[in-house]
């Protein structure tokens, strides 16, 4: 196939990349690795934002649980690991959100 080329040497095209989709598969895959939300954010669990204070610090007990038995295989752990961050995040905006009610009702301010 014929080669597109442009005053540069290193800036040659070859008609056939474009086409190929193994090609566009690095593409894609580069794309979605920076378009991809935080590994672990809160974007990454959307259901926890609708959990209970005590439903979401039940799971995350359990997951405590599992990740000190140390029988989970390594990328698992992660992966639990991951959750459970965000589990305590939301555990945490729970309760900062409770003080600030609390002190707010009682007249004191943080």
């Amino acid at each position: 196939m014929p080669r597109e080329t442009t005053d540069r040497p290193d800036a040659a095209v070859d008609d056939d990349s474009v086409d190929d989709p193994a090609a566009r598969a690095d593409t894609d895959a580069d794309d979605e690795a920076t378009d991809a939300p935080e590994a672990g954010g809160p974007a990454s669990f959307p259901d926890i934002a609708g959990l209970r204070y005590e439903q979401a610090r039940e799971e995350l007990v359990g997951i405590v649980a599992t990740l000190e038995a140390g029988q989970a295989p390594l990328e698992d752990s992660m992966r639990l690991w991951r959750r459970g961050e965000a589990l305590a995040a939301h555990c945490a905006q729970w309760l900062d959100g409770a003080q600030a009610e609390i002190e707010q009702a009682t007249g004191r301010a943080r």
